[in-house]
């Protein structure tokens, strides 16, 4: 048998094996993944309006950017209300970073939403858009009480 062919043959099982090694040490399967969640939503009443406290978790492997926060009522044909610049109360910021989390506010004035948008016992659904231009939506319903 030839000494070079398999001299040849085993360095190139080495180097496949190397780089299937090294791909699984440093790539973090979690890396380059955008998820978030909505955790349990308050309403507030400030005043003679509604706001909706929106608590967002980065459970993916990468920092993430909201662009914007959108409610429409639950229902097909539902105007989406979009607060375009959505800032975190905790940080004054909107980037959450991997593991961290954020909270933000939606009420109808900044979003230009009808004035009583907001309505006791009403489902909405929350639409979180990110800079990816990925989104993660979550339905809540109005508390029957809470004015």
């Amino acid at each position: 048998m030839n000494l070079k062919l398999i001299a040849a043959v085993a360095v190139i099982v080495v180097i496949v094996a190397l780089g299937l090694a090294f791909s699984n040490i440093f790539q973090n399967p979690n890396q380059g993944t955008t998820d978030l969640l909505i955790d349990a939503v308050e309403w507030i009443s400030e005043g003679d309006y509604t706001t909706m406290s929106i608590p967002i978790q980065n459970v993916g492997g990468m920092p993430v950017t909201i662009e914007s926060i959108s409610v429409r009522k639950s229902g097909s044909g539902s105007t989406e209300y979009t607060d375009n610049d959505p800032i975190g109360i905790n940080s004054g910021e909107n980037t959450i970073a991997s593991g961290g989390a954020e909270v933000f506010y939606w009420n109808s004035g900044k979003s230009s939403a009808p004035f009583d948008f907001l309505q006791s016992g009403e489902t909405y659904v929350i639409k979180v858009t990110c800079g990816t231009g990925s989104f993660f939506e979550e339905t809540v319903t109005a508390p029957t009480e809470m004015w």
